[in-house]
């Protein structure tokens, strides 16, 4: 915000406005800018948080703005009191000391020891962290200090002698005895407290009724405070609070700001944080709950708009004043704050859900724990359910979205109860419970078709995907376009998503057409400045455009994807992405590098509680380690993943699951289970030649293997239809070749072996030109024959050979 320079009392659009500013003058590259406003836009109270934006992207964005400062000028971020850090702030900054680099950057923190309980270790092991740790002032320097304050040389002997005992090297309360002496210089009446709180409590007393109730007020709001707020607190006009003001601060117990963070507000905050707490302590307790009940309305009511941009301070106001009435014994009055108390939690939940979602499970569980009606507790389930979901609690998330499912349908609560059914529908289809997550998909978008807005158009993509991924193209394209049509109707422009799932439709259709959906969404999500969104645009059209162009084209789109996300901070992307990136590092005979790489995705996926991401790794893992012949830890992978891939039931994971699985098995000489596996392939990929088609090269082989010539004719007669490019037809090539060999037609076979090298060769697939070369061969060519085995032989596969002979 001081960068900025938002002000508290800036409405959205006036903070939006000048952040924009700030980043348009701090980052050169204007396709990012508006990624950087997006996700810096809820810190300063721009906007409310940008739905899909993960803790990773929150923290990269941030670290990159404050990089693109210090690329311009050095800069020196100041952070005071940092024992009152939450775990997110802490987080991130350890990331900013891990990760900034190639800047004029330095991070200055001010913390009390007690920091060290919070985080052991913090700072430990970087060699760009130093801590300094500050010893107690000798009696020699505290002297010096006293004498440099009271600017007189000596005190009575007796005096310093005392002060220097029981300052014991605080710096503090050297200077508050100093303070002291000056107000009372008078009377000449000054002792020494035991303590510094002592100390200052003893120069609270020198102060009049008014300006000690002035203090006891801004001890409320907290080290730094308003005049407006001061004025309302006290039912005083803003002169008064002003005068007083003045006064304290010529005895020195509070400052003024150079620059205010409130318009048309005088802003001041104490001479130190041990005077405000003192001055706190001093507050009876059915007056301190008063007090703060009027700071929050105060706070309230100047947010206006942004109101949920101060939702912690709220909080905070409202939790102390509530607990000050029970301690009071005032029930009656506490019982009528829970309301109020729980809004802002649930407001707090919300700003904390990408950064700490632990913080936001606290708080909407402590605003469930205020709401003693049932028709008003939906709202924080709901959200609870989305915080544990993001945790990977899966089962305890499904419980919080039925428990507030429940009595939003009670209730007649219909767009809360869509939005409910869409977060349960995502947490089951990340269990793999896929067909039911489509079913609540369509339930929420008949609710919302009702009364159609901007939660129809969500819907309507999310519908879009369930049918997309699940091989219903025709649906997928209708859901895709009605929410498009609506979102034009509404001004909305992101249909990123609605774009991809037209396209995947229409590629599958055999429409070509659908790369165009593809290249459009991601120049829209580039242009929106989107974050996840923009990964998947790159991703999606990076693996459907190798049928139609080429491995290469797939793998630059594939690492552009993996780079924006690790630039991003879009974690859980990027290790779908290099789980993606597995098949083509097969393809290309890249093994080693494939292993190396699905060892460190599974143990990520592990600590998450497992997911798709993993699925994917021990599919494409599998077939290296069957085909070097480890057939036990290959059967052992296969074993975790077809019974997942069932359950998951989307056609992208299932096909290659029961094929590779065939292929494992075939290897392990348990033929009757290869082929019970391609019958249940030929079935689940029935009437759709473009899912059969990926894998009919693999499927034919393990047919010609296990003796089953005729299911192989029926896989290649379902094919036939697949959508016309490059990658079906180098397929439908090498399928009709393995037919014909297998047919004993040797010259035909051979004619189509040859056809399908050069043009897997040309593709980008070594492993397939690899098969193809091998069959070559057995067809009488052998040069082609070496060649293939050597390929063979560099990968290491025996097993390969053995299957393709």
């Amino acid at each position: 915000k001081a960068e900025a320079g938002v002000l508290e009392t800036d409405s959205p659009a006036q903070a939006l406005e000048k952040l924009s500013h700030s980043v348009t003058e701090a980052v050169e590259d204007e396709s990012e800018r508006a990624w950087f406003t997006e996700r810096l836009a809820p810190f300063v109270g721009a906007q409310d948080e940008v739905a899909g934006v993960g803790r990773e992207e929150a923290f990269s964005a941030w670290r990159r703005y404050l990089e693109a400062l210090a690329a311009q000028r050095p800069t020196v971020l100041v952070l005071e009191d940092l024992h009152w850090a939450d775990g997110a702030l802490l987080d991130f900054v350890e990331h900013l000391l891990d990760w900034a680099a190639g800047v004029p950057l330095m991070v200055l923190a001010t913390a009390r020891p007690e920091l060290h309980d919070a985080r052991q270790g913090w700072g430990g092991g970087r060699r760009n962290s130093a801590t300094i740790g500050l010893s107690p002032l000798s009696d020699k320097d505290t002297a010096r200090l006293v004498a440099a304050l009271l600017e007189r040389s000596v005190l009575p002997a007796e005096t310093q002698a005392a002060l220097l005992e029981r300052a014991g090297g605080n710096p503090l309360y050297a200077e508050q005895f100093v303070r002291m002496h000056v107000d009372r210089e008078d009377s000449g009446e000054v002792s020494l407290p035991e303590t510094v709180q002592a100390l200052i409590a003893a120069r609270l007393d020198t102060l009049g009724p008014e300006l000690k109730g002035l203090l006891h007020d801004a001890s409320v709001l907290g080290k730094v405070f308003w005049t407006g707020a001061l004025a309302a607190m006290g039912n005083s006009s803003r002169e008064d609070v002003l005068a007083g003001l003045r006064d304290l601060v010529r005895r020195e117990f509070v400052r003024p700001a150079r620059v205010s963070s409130m318009r048309d507000q005088e802003e001041f905050s104490f001479w130190h944080v041990l005077v405000r707490d003192v001055a706190y302590q001093q507050i009876p307790r059915a007056a301190r709950a008063a007090k703060h009940v009027r700071a929050a309305e105060w706070i309230e009511g100047e947010a206006e708009e942004r109101v949920s941009d101060h939702a912690e301070i709220l909080v905070h106001h409202f939790q102390q004043a509530l607990e000050l009435q029970r301690a009071a014994g005032e029930e009656h009055r506490a019982v009528a704050l829970e309301p109020r108390l729980a809004r802002f939690l649930i407001l707090a939940g919300d700003r904390a859900m990408r950064l700490d979602m632990t913080a936001a499970e606290a708080s909407y569980r402590r605003a469930l724990e205020l709401t003693r009606d049932s028709s008003t507790r939906a709202v924080p389930l709901v959200k609870l359910g989305d915080a544990l979901q993001e945790q990977g609690r899966l089962p305890e998330a499904e419980q919080a979205y039925e428990d507030g499912l429940a009595t939003l349908r009670a209730a007649g609560e219909e767009s809360l109860t869509a939005l409910g059914l869409l977060g349960l529908g995502r947490t089951l289809w990340r269990r793999g419970e896929t067909a039911r997550a489509r079913e609540l998909a369509l339930e929420a978008v008949s609710i919302l078709e009702r009364a159609p807005g901007p939660d129809l158009v969500f819907a309507y993509g999310r519908a879009a995907a369930h049918d997309a991924l699940g091989g219903r193209p025709q649906a997928a394209i209708a859901w895709a376009e009605k929410g498009i049509a609506l979102a034009g109707e509404l001004a909305i422009e992101n249909v990123v998503r609605h774009l991809q799932m037209r396209g995947i439709g229409r590629i599958e259709l055999g429409d070509p057409g659908g790369l165009a959906d593809l290249r459009e969404a991601l120049d829209l999500s580039l242009r929106l400045g989107l974050g996840i969104e923009t990964g998947t645009s790159y991703l999606n059209l990076g693996e459907l455009i190798a049928p139609f162009e080429d491995l290469f084209s797939s793998i630059e789109l594939l690492d552009a994807s993996l780079e924006f996300s690790r630039r991003r901070g879009l974690v859980h992307h990027e290790m779908w992405t290099r789980s993606a990136r597995l098949l083509h590092l097969y393809e290309r005979g890249e093994w080693d590098e494939l292993l190396q790489e699905a060892d460190e995705v599974l143990r990520w996926d592990e600590n998450q509680g497992g997911t798709q991401i993993g699925v994917n790794v021990l599919l494409f893992s599998v077939l290296v380690f069957a085909q070097r012949g480890d057939v036990t830890e290959a059967e052992r992978r296969a074993e975790i993943f077809l019974p997942r891939a069932r359950a998951i039931e989307d056609l992208q994971t299932l096909t290659p699951a029961l094929v590779q699985g065939a292929l494992v098995y075939a290897l392990g000489g348990k033929l009757d289970e290869a082929l019970r596996l391609l019958e249940e392939f030929e079935r689940a990929t029935r009437g759709r030649p473009n899912w059969r088609v990926l894998d009919l090269p693999t499927a034919l082989r393990v047919c010609i293997a296990v003796g089953a010539l005729d299911l192989g004719e029926e896989l290649l007669a379902g094919a036939r239809d697949a959508t016309e490019n490059r990658g079906s037809g180098l397929a439908l090539v090498t399928a009709r070749a393995i037919l014909a060999e297998a047919r004993g037609s040797g010259e035909e076979a051979g004619i189509l072996y040859r056809e399908a090298a050069r043009g897997w060769s040309e593709w980008g697939s070594v492993v397939q030109q690899a098969y193809a070369l091998v069959g070559l061969g057995r067809c009488g060519d052998e040069d082609a024959l070496r060649d293939g085995m050597l390929i063979f032989e560099r990968l290491g596969a025996a097993p390969l050979t053995a299957l393709a002979a």
